[in-house]
């Protein structure tokens, strides 16, 4: 077993902290990447990997938990089945995690039919069952969750009570239910009810507070609305990759750089050259590709110029292609 890096991380956090938020085929090394180029949180999140898939050894499972060096990960994962999670959890020891985070949120049918992540919220019993597996296995590796308000209505005082007195060492509210999806606004007060349950229950427990942060400015409103130790950023890093960096210019009243915003077309292309290379470099030959689209829409939209060259790329099937119209609007 490697040496841990980070021993009591969460606890050595300032207040508040931000961290990016594991996102299905976004939040992988290369985006980890760039992002701690552009001004890293103070944590990373991978992306959420099947425990079922890391025992087995399935490559593209380990290759979504690839560290991204000097900025703490935490490897999330999910599933259903408490061996795995004992399992999974106990092939993670042997790598530089930060922590281990189990998925009890994500709102995808496809994936709460089968009774996991945000659909354990219908099922406690279990769930409570899969964090102590995790906890049993990771010995110092501390173990977290993230999760939702609930299923259809705010639960925080059965679901996140609950979870709270299994002693996570974070636990992460997104101030939605499932049954929202992406809808509507997070309900930031179900979010301060869950802070307060914990002041109570585990008040060694860091909350991370998760919904509609898309502005640098959020983060210090929230953390005085809350009393959350730490924010999360999700699809906010769409509309600002730079939130990160802004922010703690702001808090530390610094100069502030250039807003992503104010980014005119050709440095928005050199940007997404420049992750289009990483990508290939990263995920090579196969059907990765496609995946590459859903970032360009990251770097141009907003104006007609921008949109009409991402209507190219769209068109676009491979990564020479895709390069050749970003290099004849890169001159």
């Amino acid at each position: 077993m490697s040496d841990n890096r980070w021993p009591n991380f969460w606890q050595s956090l300032p207040r508040p902290f931000v961290a990016l938020a594991p996102m299905e085929n976004v939040s992988d090394f290369v985006f980890r990447q760039l992002i701690a180029g552009f001004g890293a949180p103070d944590v990373f999140f991978s992306e959420f990997v099947s425990a079922r898939a890391l025992v087995s050894g399935r490559q593209d499972a380990w290759m979504s938990l690839c560290n991204p060096g000097d900025h703490p990960l935490v490897a999330q994962i999910w599933g259903t089945d408490p061996k795995l999670i004992y399992e999974a959890v106990k092939l993670l020891l042997d790598y530089d995690f930060a922590g281990v985070d189990l998925n009890m949120g994500c709102p995808q049918p496809k994936i709460t039919r089968k009774g996991a992540c945000g659909g354990l919220i219908k099922n406690p019993n279990l769930a409570y069952e899969l964090v102590r597996a995790a906890q049993e296995a990771a010995k110092t590796l501390p173990v977290s969750v993230k999760t939702r308000i609930g299923w259809k209505q705010s639960e925080i005082e059965t679901w996140i009570a609950g979870l709270l007195e299994l002693k996570p060492a974070a636990l992460t509210v997104h101030g939605r239910t499932v049954d929202q999806m992406s809808d509507g606004l997070a309900d930031w007060t179900a979010i301060a009810e869950a802070v307060a349950l914990k002041n109570q229950i585990s008040p060694h427990t860091i909350v991370i507070g998760n919904g509609d942060l898309e502005i640098p400015q959020e983060v210090d409103s929230r953390f005085e609305q809350t009393g959350v130790d730490g924010l999360m950023v999700a699809r906010g890093i769409f509309k600002d990759p730079f939130i990160f960096r802004r922010w703690k210019e702001i808090k530390n009243k610094a100069p502030l750089s250039p807003a992503f915003a104010d980014l005119a077309l050709k440095q928005r292309v050199e940007l997404a050259r420049y992750h289009l290379d990483l990508f290939e470099e990263f995920r090579g030959d196969g059907p990765h590709f496609e995946i590459m689209k859903k970032f360009f829409k990251v770097y141009l939209s907003g104006t007609a110029e921008r949109e009409a060259v991402r209507e190219r790329l769209n068109l676009t099937h491979s990564w020479d292609q895709a390069r050749a119209i970003l290099i004849e609007h890169s001159s």
